[in-house]
């Protein structure tokens, strides 16, 4: 795997007023997207968060509480911190 501290990190955030997408891209010649979320319904019965890798597939979707715009981004956050702490360290540099 290509060493990820040798790239710009960005992420994007596009908050609506019930969701939340958001993606994380490495940067070196190009941006490469490493991993996106929908946070769908916020603040309703019914929520979600699905993260898609850099193909698209889905690797986490599941019901969870997001009462507000600020826990579904620490949910966003924190989904990253645990599934791959090295580029949850790079983001938070």
């Amino acid at each position: 795997m290509t060493d990820l501290k040798a790239f710009l990190r960005i992420l994007t955030i596009n908050s609506g007023s019930s969701s939340l997408k958001v993606g994380l891209y490495t940067r070196d010649q190009t941006e490469c997207l490493v991993f996106s979320a929908n946070l769908e319904r916020i603040g309703c019965p019914d929520r979600r968060i699905q993260v898609k890798d850099a193909q698209g597939v889905p690797v986490f979707d599941q019901s969870v509480l997001l009462p507000d715009h600020t826990t579904a981004l620490k949910v966003w956050l924190d989904w990253l911190q645990s599934n791959n702490p090295d580029l949850m360290a790079l983001v938070s540099n």
